[in-house]
């Protein structure tokens, strides 16, 4: 029986070590003297962004389920290239840039992904990002299908791919998605509400895209 007991427990324990361990790479948007920051913007969008990735990180790590990597922690800058470092170095991970903005008659989430556009000429600028991020392509258009039927019934979502591709996610290597939420006003406690309603909803369509997906 001890004998019976003593297997179980290492195969219990085999099993643990072998599930893989998913990471969610929250990059806060901007961050220290940015010009697109604050001055284009109109409002301290680097500190809402903070905050919103908190807020989900928060939300996440009480599952106890998926390890939480922001792109920065502070009112400082980040460069591209090393927000996609913090984000490559995990093999099995969802990459979520977060970006926030005003809203003139309601609050609107806009969700960006890379388009994919096949090459036909293999010295095209846009090679190297195609043979990076295709083959998460899908999976990114699943992650914002599934944040789409997350957000809130106030909030209007679209799906965007924009002709040119977007900074943040160029050379990303996982699922990767640029939200933004148009969720500021000049009423401060209806932007708080905004705030936590959209980031409790974002947290809820990462893990939702995480169980069906990955």
């Amino acid at each position: 029986m001890r004998l019976i007991l003593f297997t179980f427990s290492l195969l219990l324990m085999a099993s643990t070590s072998m599930a893989k361990t998913i990471h969610v790479v929250l990059d806060a948007g901007h961050g220290g003297p940015d010009e697109w920051g604050y001055a284009a913007a109109g409002f301290d969008e680097q500190t809402i962004n903070l905050q919103l990735a908190k807020k989900v990180q928060t939300i996440l790590e009480a599952e106890d389920k998926y390890e939480v990597v922001l792109s920065r922690i502070g009112d400082y800058p980040v460069t591209l290239n090393d927000r996609k470092k913090t984000a490559n170095q995990y093999e099995d991970s969802v990459f979520v840039s977060i970006h926030s903005s005003k809203y003139e008659k309601e609050p609107h989430v806009l969700t960006y992904l890379l388009k994919q556009v096949p090459s036909s000429n293999q010295n095209s600028i846009l090679t190297p990002i195609e043979n990076v991020h295709g083959r998460e392509y899908k999976n990114s258009f699943k992650f914002a299908q599934i944040l789409g039927e997350e957000v809130p019934e106030n909030m209007n979502h679209e799906i965007v791919m924009p002709k040119f591709p977007i900074s943040p996610l160029i050379g990303i290597k996982s699922p990767a998605i640029l939200v933004e939420c148009q969720c500021v006003s000049s009423n401060q406690a209806s932007t708080d509400a905004n705030l936590d309603e959209f980031s409790r909803n974002l947290a809820e369509g990462i893990e939702a895209f995480i169980k069906k997906v990955l």
